[in-house]
């Protein structure tokens, strides 16, 4: 496979299993490659499909570097469950993938096997491998999750803070209500302004502070997630340039744990894509470990 700077790695589902997903970012840029048409995807099992051994993730990763070598061109990624991985590459043509399933039939040490068809969009790269908003708040989710425990944070639960903005006051009005109706409270809502400044508004907040985990009042300060609109996939350019000026910040008391918070903010992302709008940022009150 590529370097491993050049792969980006997420947790997702896979149907009903938990999968890890890589994607090899380098190729983002080009793609669609109009002389790499054809998609080739390659499923990797052990003989008793059984959860995979570290000698069965040395022979994958052996056999991934074999083939790019080979064919000359990189995975575009691949993604991981226990007792699967599934590689894909783009290639030239039916001879390229004649040659690829060729290589596969060679391997011994796993089941192989190969699928080739035609992608000359690059639909599964764009919408299988390469994280939406959704799926690059979970990797952001984690940095700040991170950067949290560094800090002395602990996994107690608190309140999080979701900053959610939309192009028209009606609209984000609309999206209250739903967020409402999917168990978010509603809190202060805020306007930025294409200077960069943002102005809280007092509103309905409807979250009763009390309902957050008591923390030390010397460690108030919030860590913020900020979002990056380059990070994601053909983003909205609206978003960059700051059309989405009216804010309103959902809450959810939430562990400090990554699945729970990606749980959050994905709910939250998807309720805001019916409206147009987006999260910009989530932030919460530090509860200290025992000791900080």
């Amino acid at each position: 496979m590529a370097k491993k700077n050049t792969i980006l790695k997420y947790d997702w589902r896979l149907g009903s299993a938990d999968a890890e997903f890589c994607v090899d970012e380098r190729l983002y840029p080009n793609a669609p490659m109009e002389n790499l048409p054809l998609l080739a995807s390659m499923q990797c099992s052990n003989a008793k499909e059984k959860e995979f051994t570290n000698l069965d993730l040395r022979h994958m990763n052996e056999f991934a570097s074999k083939c790019e070598r080979k064919l000359g061109f990189f995975f575009a990624g691949y993604i991981h469950t226990a007792v699967m991985r599934r590689y894909f590459i783009y290639l030239p043509d039916e001879e390229a993938g004649s040659h690829f399933t060729q290589l596969a039939e060679k391997q011994r040490n796993l089941d192989v096997r190969v699928e080739i068809k035609s992608d000359p969009s690059w639909s599964v790269y764009f919408k299988l491998l390469y994280p939406d908003t959704a799926k690059m708040q979970t990797v952001r989710n984690g940095e700040i999750i991170k950067m949290h425990y560094d800090n002395g944070d602990s996994t107690a639960a608190r309140r999080l803070n979701l900053h959610m903005y939309f192009k028209s006051e009606p609209i984000r009005m609309q999206f209250e209500e739903a967020a409402r109706l999917e168990g978010f409270a509603i809190g202060n809502t805020e306007e930025r302004y294409p200077d960069g400044d943002q102005h809280d508004e007092d509103h309905k907040a409807e979250f009763n502070a009390s309902q957050t985990p008591k923390a030390d009042a010397s460690h108030g300060e919030h860590l913020r997630a900020e979002f990056n609109a380059s990070q994601t996939p053909k983003a909205d350019a609206s978003y960059g340039e700051h059309q989405l000026i009216y804010g309103v910040v959902l809450h959810r008391i939430c562990a400090m744990k990554k699945r729970e918070v990606d749980a959050v903010t994905v709910h939250a992302i998807r309720i805001a894509e019916r409206f147009g709008g987006a999260l910009a940022y989530w932030d919460c009150p530090i509860v200290p470990r025992a000791g900080k």
